[in-house]
């Protein structure tokens, strides 16, 4: 049935920032342990035992060298993991293989402030970083997964919770009175949709913000 149903919390202890992905039609929770020397803990849900598999744990050579809340996100079958505050590479887990890799974040490719606390999404082969401190409207990077390759996206930054669908169609969570899917501490209550967009002519592959053509917004159930 289509509802909302409760799943456990992995044991992971305190003093942890987790975060949630799906990948190859499965869900992996991770995050990292300040207390444990930053160590990245990492578990996959087995719907068949109705519970957690704890997966192999992030090598110490490719833990963020920051402490702090990471960002992943699905490309195919693999999951890409960065620190949220300056992160210099990927930590790449094969979910088929349960193997670990590294991509680098070049220096020119990095957000640079610690205000600028990039978010992930996957447009085809391409997982772009957009970053969410003001100029809003200032490029972002994106890592071509083909070629290995580093590139830069004009036009502005995507919302923090975007999700680009194989039909062409983009989807966003926005706050409709703020610049952005979130609101500062102390602020009002505010409501929030899913945009929903088209793109249209596209230029050189990939495409920009200003690309984008509204067809839709979906209300949340929640305010």
């Amino acid at each position: 049935a289509n509802d909302w149903f409760p799943l456990p919390r992995p044991r992971w202890g305190s003093g942890s920032w987790p975060f949630a992905v799906a990948c190859a039609g499965r869900l992996f929770v991770g995050g990292m342990n300040c207390h444990t020397n930053n160590s990245v803990y990492f578990w996959v849900w087995d719907p068949d035992a109705q519970k957690w598999l704890k997966l192999p744990t992030m090598p110490p050579a490719l833990r963020p060298s920051s402490q702090g809340q990471l960002v992943a996100v699905a490309a195919d079958d693999k999951i890409f993991i960065c620190a949220r505050s300056f992160p210099d590479h990927f930590s790449v887990f094969d979910v088929e293989t349960e193997a670990w890799s590294r991509v680098d974040i070049p220096a020119h490719a990095r957000p640079g402030l610690p205000q600028k606390r990039p978010s992930l999404c996957v447009d085809r082969d391409v997982v772009r970083m957009s970053n969410h401190h003001p100029p809003y409207e200032e490029d972002h990077m994106a890592y071509d997964m083909v070629n290995g390759e580093w590139f830069a996206i004009e036009g502005g930054n995507v919302p923090r919770h975007t999700v680009c669908c194989a039909s062409g169609r983009v989807l966003t969570v926005v706050n409709h009175d703020g610049p952005d899917d979130f609101l500062a501490y102390g602020a009002a209550p505010s409501s929030g949709g899913v945009k929903v967009y088209r793109q249209g002519h596209v230029r050189h592959g990939v495409w920009t913000v200003g690309d984008l053509i509204e067809t839709n917004t979906v209300g949340l159930p929640v305010s």
